[in-house]
């Protein structure tokens, strides 16, 4: 009679049943897009009998797939690991996994019980000695993604960074070569049958297509941006739970991810002010809520993700994506509360996530009963420039002069960590925002007034990265502003330039553009 296997989450209580029962650990990697299970019949029977086995999803624990995905070759999605975590196969080339698992079957010798993980780190924020930065390191990235045939190949979340910049530099460099190279990318490499099937790639893409039809006015990249929020929107969105799946492979009322939702708000917001996309704004306001009220706890920071078992949280990627979330979402709107939980991210991220002695974020906190490769300290570029640009907008937002010094510090290290032919686009483009500093518009005017929702909703269609909003309330006895005795009426919305002299302002919608234009010259 075959025997089920009992799968165990990953934690603690795993390891030590497998200690107690002197067992090794069968630890499965599993996706969403997995066709076909490697552990079956008799094998299964072995497994069942002679190990403990831990099955990790992907979506539900990123940090553990991707530590043991990257700590073997050739795709392997089931490992073996001894009671203390260290891998144990496959290893050297190793392939026979029917073989592996018969082999280590057979006998076991425990190891010492190892002691627990140091506990995460709350003090103050330190790191290695500011240095200068390479100034030539943005350009030199940008000329290495323009001069790439394709940036294709590598995976839809490298090429949309990549594809980013490219966005980056016709916004903020007048780049018509870059425009013209994403537009081409997009036009050859983007599915226009739209089918991605996960929240992040939808996303990624409305933002770049609203981005570069902000730029460009081309009617087809409208078009496939609205495509692309259609399908996030209808196909994604569980509105009688008020938060979005990961993908339109799992069922209604799957585990919801920070993270996921974090990226979705992002991808509405962008599309929310384009004609016949305000049901965007509906969308985002109610995640955002979730976020801030079902997903996030005072101590914990974001919550990844609940299972029966355990709170899966003190993620990188949920932090992060968040804290960029709710500072979008307050320049977007002007309302307080969302600067307010963004701040208080900002806090955690240093608090828990930073690496005192290399600088940038780490990508989990470190936590009681961390195990074998759990333990090590690793940096991803990939959410340290979208931490990092969350930081920078902070440090405009709340005029935290720390918050720059610090994302000085995280981009001198990264930087030299990508190095060579491995420079990062998204480490790039934030350390040109940092160096150009911010682009500084003041909207004068009450936020529940039509006539100031217009002027930030005309501004908020353009594509501008380094957009720092202030929002003046005119009735506010107690803030004086130099711009307010030049202005005949409110609402008004100034651009300004340096010191906060006024460049430009008008208070008619159709005429924000010009606005837009003074301070870009």
């Amino acid at each position: 009679m075959s025997e089920t296997i009992n799968w165990e989450e990953w934690g603690p209580e795993a390891f030590q049943k497998a200690r107690k029962a002197k067992q090794q650990i069968v630890l499965k990697l599993s996706t969403a897009a997995d066709a076909r299970d490697p552990l079956a019949g008799e094998l299964a029977d072995v497994v069942a009998r002679r190990f403990v086995a831990i099955l990790v999803e992907a979506e539900q624990r990123p940090d553990v797939f991707a530590r043991h995905q990257a700590a073997v070759h050739g795709g392997a999605s089931v490992l073996i690991l001894s009671d203390d975590g260290s891998v144990l196969f496959p290893k050297n080339g190793e392939k026979d996994l029917e073989g592996g698992i018969r082999r280590f079957a057979a006998s076991y010798e425990p190891k010492a019980t190892p002691g627990d993980a140091a506990p995460a780190w709350t003090g103050a924020v330190g790191g290695p000695a500011l240095k200068q930065l390479d100034e030539g390191y943005p350009a030199r990235t940008l000329a290495g993604v323009k001069g790439l045939a394709s940036p294709a190949a590598g995976t839809l979340e490298w090429r949309t960074e990549s594809w980013r910049l490219l966005a980056y530099a016709g916004a903020e460099w007048k780049d018509a070569e870059a425009l013209g190279k994403l537009g081409a990318e997009l036009e050859r490499f983007v599915n226009p049958k739209l089918e991605y099937s996960d929240v992040h790639s939808l996303s990624d893409l409305a933002r770049l297509c609203w981005d570069l039809y902000a730029l460009t006015g081309s009617a087809a990249h409208g078009e496939r941006a609205a495509a692309y929020t259609k399908t996030l929107c209808e196909d994604l969105y569980d509105a009688k739970a008020g938060f979005f799946r990961s993908s339109t492979q799992e069922k209604t009322g799957a585990s919801r991810y920070a993270d996921v939702n974090a990226v979705a708000v992002l991808g509405l917001l962008r599309a929310a002010e384009f004609p016949n996309q305000h049901h965007c704004h509906e969308i985002a306001e109610h995640v955002l809520h979730q976020l801030r009220t079902k997903m996030y706890d005072p101590v914990l920071g974001m919550i990844h993700a609940r299972t029966p078992k355990t709170v899966v949280y003190g993620l990188l990627q949920d932090n992060a994506w968040s804290l960029l979330a709710f500072t979008e979402a307050f320049l977007m709107t002007g309302h307080k509360p969302y600067r307010e939980a963004a701040d208080e991210l900002g806090r955690l991220l240093f608090q828990e996530y930073w690496d005192r002695d290399g600088g940038g974020f780490l990508d989990r906190a470190p936590q009681h009963g961390d195990i074998g490769l759990m333990k090590e300290k690793l940096r991803p570029l990939d959410l340290n420039a979208v931490a990092l640009e969350g930081i920078w907008r902070l440090s405009e937002l709340k005029g935290n002069h720390n918050y720059k010094k610090w994302v000085r510090m995280a981009l001198q290290s990264l930087s030299a960590q990508a190095g060579g032919a491995e420079l990062h686009a998204g480490l790039a483009r934030v350390q040109d925002m940092l160096a150009r500093g911010r682009m500084d518009f003041e909207l004068v005017g009450l936020l529940s007034d039509r006539k100031t929702d217009d002027l930030l909703a005309a501004l908020s269609r353009h594509c501008l990265p380094r957009k720092i909003v202030s929002f003046v309330d005119p009735n506010d006895q107690d803030y004086i502003m130099a711009h307010k005795l030049e202005a005949p009426s409110y609402p008004r919305l100034f651009a300004c330039g340096e010191n906060l002299k006024r460049v430009a302002d008008t208070d008619d919608p159709a005429k924000v553009k010009e606005v837009v234009s003074a301070v870009q010259q």
